[in-house]
């Protein structure tokens, strides 16, 4: 890519005006100055998410062109849109904490929505960090605990009051 010959004004303008590809080559040139990169990059970004072009954030997330500053803030729009977060986890050329909030958001998901089989594909599959693993067995093993225990209630109690089933009543007597 030819270096920018506009100075640094000429460039402003053009950063406020948002034009989708100036802005995007902007922020991706090494010979700019880093104010002027992460500017360029912030409104690509923004106008990325205006038009709904999530794979674009995405890419900006993993890119090792645009300045730091810029990935970050691609990885917590998506991470608050709640967009590609088990791609984000589980991908080592994101950055690590990009990967564990992506990971912490799923299992809060994932903890309220009570889907079992997520969570453990996240806990037994590599990928994901060791932290966000962790994580997701625990939360596997109080929830299937939970289902246990209330397996192990409804036994008891039978429906409609009666007593439970005949392998229950053997239990308790």
């Amino acid at each position: 890519m030819k270096p920018f010959t506009k100075n640094t004004d000429e460039l402003e303008k053009t950063i406020q005006i948002g034009k989708f590809l100036e802005v995007e080559k902007i922020a991706q040139d090494r010979n700019l100055p880093d104010e002027i990169r992460r500017g360029a990059g912030m409104k690509h970004i923004e106008n990325s998410i205006e038009a709904g072009r999530w794979m674009n954030v995405l890419y900006i997330l993993g890119s090792r062109r645009f300045p730091g500053e810029v990935c970050m803030a691609a990885g917590k729009a998506l991470i608050e849109k709640g967009k590609y977060l088990e791609l984000i986890s589980s991908g080592e050329r994101y950055p690590g904490k990009i990967r564990e909030m992506a990971g912490e958001k799923i299992i809060a998901k994932c903890k309220k929505e009570k889907n079992l089989k997520l969570l453990e594909r996240i806990a037994y599959i590599h990928g994901h960090p060791g932290k966000i693993r962790e994580m997701a067995g625990e939360a596997l093993d109080t929830m299937k605990a939970i289902r246990m225990r209330k397996k192990a209630l409804r036994n008891l109690e039978g429906r409609n009051g009666t007593p439970g089933t005949k392998t229950a009543k053997a239990a308790t007597a």
